[in-house]
């Protein structure tokens, strides 16, 4: 609007606490700067997610996500392979779910990691993400929103690994990618997939699976 490229919302905002409404604002900002950075990616679904076995394998992911957040030292790194690992299983099963995925994260993905980065301290940023990849777990649609939950997750796991991580990004960015360079994580032994999956409850999430109605098998 008159040569200006404006960040436009709806109101009413929808966030009824400050910090939230503050985490709204900053993601929409960066949406008005991200063609600038060159970051502007394509936003595609990822029907795949909602497939049994893309729920199945992201729920694994989030779990895994959570509990890197949660833990420290070797713990951390543990648990932040497996989740790496979980996503590489998932999109080994659907040959189009790289692409995709990293479209969506670095398009929203991003926006929410740099609207909790900048409106909330470093304690209050992570206790948001492993409470809400917590929520994310019970949720029963992921193929636009699972990038709201990740994107935070990887963002902050990179801050602490590599403090300038951001100034390296490309449109072709894979976060995940990103993640296991900075951390220095050798991918996950094969053999070793099913004992991660049992540890984060592969079990249980295979069984709700089972139950749930609307969610077409994958193939």
């Amino acid at each position: 609007w008159a040569g200006v490229r404006w960040t436009m919302l709806m109101w009413p905002l929808g966030a009824d606490e400050a910090k939230e409404r503050g985490v709204l604002l900053m993601h929409e900002l960066f949406h008005r700067i991200q063609p600038a950075l060159h970051l502007l990616a394509s936003g595609p679904d990822c029907g795949h997610l909602d497939t049994r076995e893309g729920r199945i394998w992201l729920r694994l992911e989030f779990r895994a996500l959570r509990t890197a957040l949660a833990t420290s030292g070797q713990a951390r790194r543990t648990a932040l392979q497996e989740a790496l690992a979980f996503r590489a299983k998932r999109r080994s099963l659907f040959p189009q779910a790289a692409q995709g995925e990293n479209s969506l994260e670095l398009n929203e993905g991003l926006a929410e990691y740099t609207g909790v980065k900048l409106a909330l301290t470093a304690e209050a940023a992570q206790s948001r993400t492993e409470a809400r990849l917590e929520k994310a777990d019970r949720g029963k649609a992921f193929m636009r929103s699972f990038c709201y939950f990740s994107g935070p997750a990887l963002g902050l796991l990179l801050d602490e690994a590599d403090p300038v991580w951001r100034t390296a990004l490309t449109v072709d960015s894979d976060l995940s990618a990103l993640v296991g360079s900075a951390w220095k994580l050798a991918p996950l032994a094969p053999p070793k997939l099913e004992g991660a999956a049992r540890r984060h409850g592969s079990a249980a999430i295979i069984a709700e699976s089972e139950k749930d109605v609307g969610i077409n098998a994958a193939g």
